[in-house]
């Protein structure tokens, strides 16, 4: 599935870290939105609110990984574990961190 057929914007739904679940609830990530746009940027919104600092992303080997590269040039890999119509599902490459992600 191409990741923008699924997935403009996403609401974080679930955190996991170390195999149990974190609370959105009073995390701050409760009315977070991350947007992968075509020309390859990450824009990340927090209650409406549009993060100046943007990242931009690639696909990583047979476009199992994504990795976001900050202003910096300092770069993030994740995992994608599942990318159905209405679920994108990713896990830090140490296993420690898993964000399940859902259209908005």
């Amino acid at each position: 599935m191409d990741i923008f057929q699924a997935f403009n914007f996403v609401k974080i739904e679930k955190m996991i870290y170390n195999g149990s679940e974190v609370s959105l609830s009073g995390s701050g990530m409760e009315n977070y939105t991350i947007e992968y746009t075509k020309d390859n940027k990450v824009i990340y919104t927090d209650n409406g609110t549009v993060d100046p600092n943007q990242d931009t992303w690639d696909f990583g080997d047979k476009k199992e990984t994504i990795i976001t590269k900050d202003a910096s040039g300092v770069a993030d890999t994740v995992k994608i574990t599942r990318l159905k119509s209405k679920e994108f599902w990713v896990k830090s490459m140490d296993g420690k961190s898993e964000y399940h992600l859902a259209k908005k």
